[in-house]
C-alpha cells in the first residue's frame, strides 16, 4: 500500500506537467491559427482595393504626356499650369499613399498602424482632385490648398517621430517630405523659412532628447544634405530662368515673328509680337487658323513640309487684322 501511493506521488507531477503542456501547445496552437486567419481576412478586404489603386495609378501616369501634349496647344496662363501641376500631385499622392500603407498593414511594418489615419488622408486628397475638376474657385487656389495639406502633413510626421520611436518609417518620410518641399513651398523665402524651422525642430529634439540620440543625428545629417542639394537646384533653376528669361525677350518683344507648326501645318506656337505686327493674338491663330486669316495662298496643307527648302529665304504677303497687308520674309 505504502509502496502504491509513493509511486503515485512520483508520477503526479509528471502529470501535471504533460497536462500544462499540452494546453499551451493547444491554446498558441489555436492562437496561431487565428492570427493567420485574421491576417489572410485582412488580406482578403485589402488587397482588391490596393490592385485598384495600382492599376488606377498606372492607367493616370500612362495618360500624363498625352494630357500635356493636348494641353500644348492650347493658350495656357503660367498659373493655370501650376494648378495643373498641383492637380496631379494630390491624384498620385492620393494613390500612393494608400497603397504605402496597405503594403506596411500586410507586412506588419509599423510598430502602430496608421492604416485608417493615412487611407483617410488618401481618400481626402482625392476628394480634393476632383471637386478641383469641377469647381474653378477650388482649382485657382489648389497651390495654397495644398501647401497647407503639406505643412500639415509634416508636421504630423515630425509628431510621429517622437511618439512612434524606434519605428523607422517616419524618420524616413521625414527626409523624403523635406527634399519635396523645396518643389511645394514657393516662393522661394517660404521654402528657406520652412528650413529654418525644420532645424530648429531637430535642435530641440536633440537638445531635450525626445528621440534616440543615433535617431536625431541621422535626421540632422540628412536634412543638412537635403538642404545643400536643393540649394544646389535653386542655383541651376535661376541659372536657366535668366537665360530663358533672355530668349524670351528676344522671340516676345523683338521685330522678328516665330510661330511652329506641327506636321500637318498646325500652328502649335506663335510668339506673343503677332499682337504688335499682325494685329492678331497667339490664341487666334493657333491650329489652322493662322493660314485662314493671312490669307497666305502658299500653304498647301502636309505638302507645305514636302516643298521647304532649309536656309533659303522665304517672303510672305500676310494679312493683317485691320485689313492691310504686310510682307515678311
Amino acid at each position: 500500500m505504502v509502496s502504491y501511493c509513493s509511486t503515485l506521488l512520483f508520477f503526479k507531477p509528471s502529470f501535471a506537467f504533460l497536462s500544462w503542456f499540452n494546453n499551451f501547445i493547444i491554446s498558441n496552437h489555436f492562437l496561431l491559427i487565428d492570427e493567420s486567419a485574421i491576417s489572410d481576412n485582412l488580406f482578403r478586404i485589402i488587397a482588391p482595393f490596393s490592385f485598384l489603386l495600382l492599376f488606377l495609378l498606372i492607367y493616370k501616369f500612362s495618360k500624363i504626356k498625352s494630357i500635356l501634349d493636348n494641353k500644348y496647344l492650347e493658350n495656357y496662363s503660367k498659373e493655370a499650369s501650376k494648378s495643373e501641376e498641383y492637380q496631379l500631385y494630390l491624384l498620385f499622392l492620393g494613390i500612393v499613399i494608400p497603397i504605402f500603407e496597405i503594403t506596411f498593414e500586410v507586412f506588419n511594418v509599423r510598430n502602430k498602424s496608421l492604416l485608417v489615419v493615412n487611407c483617410s488622408l488618401g481618400a481626402f486628397l482625392l476628394a480634393v482632385y476632383f471637386i478641383s475638376k469641377k469647381s474653378s474657385f477650388v482649382f485657382r487656389n489648389i497651390q495654397q490648398i495644398f501647401k497647407i495639406l503639406f505643412v500639415l502633413s509634416f508636421g504630423f510626421i515630425s509628431r510621429n517621430l517622437i511618439y512612434s520611436s524606434p519605428d523607422i518609417l517616419p524618420g524616413i518620410a521625414f527626409i523624403i517630405a523635406f527634399f519635396f518641399s523645396y518643389s511645394i513651398l514657393k516662393p522661394i523665402k517660404l521654402y528657406w523659412f520652412f528650413v529654418v524651422l525644420v532645424f530648429a525642430y531637430l535642435i530641440s529634439i536633440f537638445i531635450f532628447e525626445l528621440v534616440p540620440l543615433n535617431t536625431a543625428i541621422m535626421l540632422f545629417n540628412y536634412s543638412l544634405l537635403v538642404s545643400v542639394v536643393n540649394y544646389i537646384r535653386h542655383a541651376s533653376i535661376s541659372n536657366i530662368k535668366d537665360k530663358f528669361s533672355f530668349t524670351n525677350e528676344i522671340v516676345n518683344k523683338g521685330n522678328s515673328l516665330s510661330v511652329a507648326s506641327n506636321k500637318k501645318g498646325e500652328i502649335i506656337f506663335c510668339s506673343e509680337n503677332i499682337i504688335q505686327i499682325l494685329g492678331y493674338t497667339p490664341k487666334e491663330v493657333m491650329g489652322l487658323e493662322f493660314w485662314r486669316l493671312t490669307e497666305d495662298h502658299e500653304f498647301i496643307g502636309e505638302k507645305h513640309h514636302e516643298n521647304y527648302v532649309d536656309e533659303r529665304l522665304y517672303t510672305r504677303k500676310l494679312k493683317c487684322k485691320d485689313g492691310d497687308y504686310k510682307y515678311i520674309q
